[in-house]
């Protein structure tokens, strides 16, 4: 067991080196922060002033040090466009996509567990053949483009909902739809599985035989122990 968990703590404190070391790799070769934020019109001498107030005139061996030292200690810079801290700015953001993740994954559980049900009680239907080509088209497409495809509908054509910002329900509407649909498609495909497999058990057979009516054994046995193999599946699919 003690092995176990030293394996997972190396591999966690792998990742997070990845992840820092991939931050500052991408921060430098990415184009000069001064530049970029000074614009072209810069003078040499101001711009040389800025990159000795943010440590980037440092050798670039010096620069990772001190930047993973800071990391350490929680300290993770200042941002180069409003000069607060980094932790302000993130912390500011987390009610917001944590209030995004929720409400996407409440659409995904409403749309995708009934849209299972369903195609697995009509199987091999033209119902069941439906929701499982939209649930595929909707697992298969990126978010991203779908994203694109509801500003340029929503935003630009229809005038409907805001294409960015947050403040109320209607900014949400479009982020929480495009994630949503992603996880429904999931949902719908293991829940659509996992029926399939219990509604061929020997106690729903029974529960038939002793006169109960398709709901109840549905309701009753059914929905309970597929819910284990639907949460399975979320979870490895993650």
């Amino acid at each position: 067991m003690a092995r176990f968990w030293l394996v997972k703590l190396a591999r966690t404190l792998l990742t997070l080196w990845f992840v820092v070391t991939f931050a500052f790799v991408v921060q430098r070769t990415s184009g000069d922060p001064v530049q970029a934020m000074l614009g072209p019109d810069a003078l040499l001498e101001e711009i040389e002033q800025y990159r000795e107030q943010w440590g980037l005139d440092k050798p670039i061996v010096e620069q990772y040090a001190i930047y993973g030292y800071n990391v350490l200690r929680g300290e993770f810079g200042k941002s180069f466009r409003d000069g607060r801290q980094v932790t302000t700015i993130v912390g500011e953001r987390v009610p917001w996509t944590l209030m995004l993740g929720g409400a996407a994954y409440v659409l995904a559980v409403l749309v995708g567990v009934p849209a299972g049900i369903f195609a697995a009680l009509r199987r091999n239907s033209i119902l069941d053949r439906l929701i499982m080509s939209v649930a595929v088209f909707g697992f298969a497409l990126p978010n991203f483009f779908l994203g694109i495809l509801l500003i340029l509908l929503f935003s630009l054509v229809l005038r409907w909902l805001p294409s960015s910002g947050t403040g109320t329900i209607w900014h949400l509407i479009m982020p929480m739809t495009t994630l949503g649909l992603f996880t429904a498609g999931q949902l719908a495909r293991f829940t659509r599985s996992a029926m399939l497999e219990v509604l061929d058990k020997l106690y729903m057979r029974a529960a038939a035989a002793k006169g109960a009516s398709r709901s109840y054994a549905v309701l009753r046995h059914a929905l309970p122990n597929s819910a284990i193999p639907v949460r399975s599946e979320e979870h490895t699919s993650e």
